[in-house]
């Protein structure tokens, strides 16, 4: 997994909209139990609903570029 990816799941799991299986456990069988816990248990779904209600009200293009800029106008560029 890329450093970005691992972040991600990290916050996630953090916020409870899913579960991290560690890498030496990557096995079908793990992969089908987590699937059907997060499927059965309405705490994950709920979880994930209010990431997408809180990523839907970012500008996250905006603000990746006034961050940018931020950088450029402090390094005096």
């Amino acid at each position: 997994m890329q450093a970005e990816q691992c972040s991600n799941l990290d916050n996630l799991v953090h916020r409870g909209a899913g579960i991290r299986i560690p890498r030496r456990l990557w096995t079908a069988g793990a992969v089908h139990e987590a699937v059907t816990r997060v499927l059965a248990n309405p705490s994950y779904r709920e979880s994930a609903r209010r990431l997408q209600q809180s990523a839907q009200q970012i500008d996250g293009w905006r603000n990746a570029g006034d961050a940018m800029w931020q950088i450029v106008d402090s390094t005096g560029v």
